[in-house]
């Protein structure tokens, strides 16, 4: 059974599946950006659902989450207001989710800090479920655009790029990131390892010949 738990407008709601697996997927015109079942059912987080609060203008003038594009071919999606952000808790902690990755999801905890939780692959990777990521919601948009940007550098390049020219991209993104971060005393370790993926031409800068196969069926 499906429930419509928070109709934002037309194009955003929340759905929670009801039944003997219980979770959350969060969609945009019909296109899921956040399936929370791993939260749920692995990792027993609870999901608080939060009344629609109509933004000032204001708000909407301060708002970070709207330069947050969307990379689907690595997993990446963000809310795009603020009064989208999702309440989670796990005992005493607390955080506000509002995007995720192929790696896991992104929250700031009750200091302003964006941490990410881990799923399946993102523990293989950092061996840990709750990683840094940024000191504060500004700098993760800035380095999240910095990262964008290398993408755009590495499409630029696709058909003759060395490895050589991969290794310096990555060195220059983590010396940005680095210096975003001057005063922090937390390693950027997801940071380090998204850099570690431009290196190793890790990063996904095309859809997968399979995605039109299945487009066509």
């Amino acid at each position: 059974m499906i429930w419509c738990v928070n109709v934002f407008n037309l194009k955003y709601r929340f759905f929670a599946f009801v039944g003997e697996k219980q979770g959350f997927l969060y969609g945009k015109e019909g296109v899921m950006e956040f399936n929370l079942d791993y939260l749920l059912n692995n990792l027993a987080f609870n999901i608080k659902d939060t009344p629609y609060k109509k933004l000032s203008l204001e708000e909407l003038s301060h708002n970070l989450f709207s330069y947050l594009d969307d990379y689907q071919k690595m997993g990446f999606s963000f809310i795009n207001l603020p009064n989208k952000l999702i309440n989670i808790s796990k005992g005493q902690d607390r955080y506000l989710l509002f995007g995720e990755s192929f790696l896991g999801y992104f929250v700031m905890g009750e200091d302003g800090q964006v941490l990410m939780i881990c799923n399946d692959e993102g523990y293989e990777v950092f061996q840990d479920k709750l990683v840094f990521v940024n000191s504060s919601l500004k700098l993760f948009v800035s380095s999240y655009s910095l990262f964008l940007s290398k993408i755009f550098v590495l499409k630029s390049k696709f058909f003759e790029i060395k490895g050589s020219e991969m290794e310096a991209i990555s060195m220059e993104f983590m010396e940005e990131v680095i210096a975003l971060e001057k005063d922090s005393t937390n390693q950027p370790i997801f940071w380090e390892h998204i850099a570690y993926l431009i290196e190793d031409d890790g990063i996904v800068l095309r859809n997968d010949v399979t995605d039109y196969i299945k487009e066509g069926e």
